[in-house]
């Protein structure tokens, strides 16, 4: 899962270097949001990671044997 998530991290930084490019920004400007993006995906995406993996390793509350009174 780490490849993907730093796949999909590059995958977007190159999107916002193309970007960049294309309408003509400074380099400094293309460098920097290019990282920031890719940063900010990188992180989400590890964060939607743990909170998928905990979400379907904890036990639901169906799931456990109670006596209904």
């Amino acid at each position: 899962m780490r490849v993907r998530v730093l796949s999909t991290a590059l995958l977007i930084a190159c999107i916002s270097v193309v970007l960049g490019v294309f309408t003509g920004q400074s380099p400094d400007i293309i460098v920097y949001r290019a990282g920031v993006s890719g940063v900010v995906v990188a992180i989400l995406a590890a964060g939607l990671e743990l909170l998928l993996k905990q979400q379907f390793t904890s036990p639901d509350d169906d799931d456990l044997d109670i006596p209904m009174r």
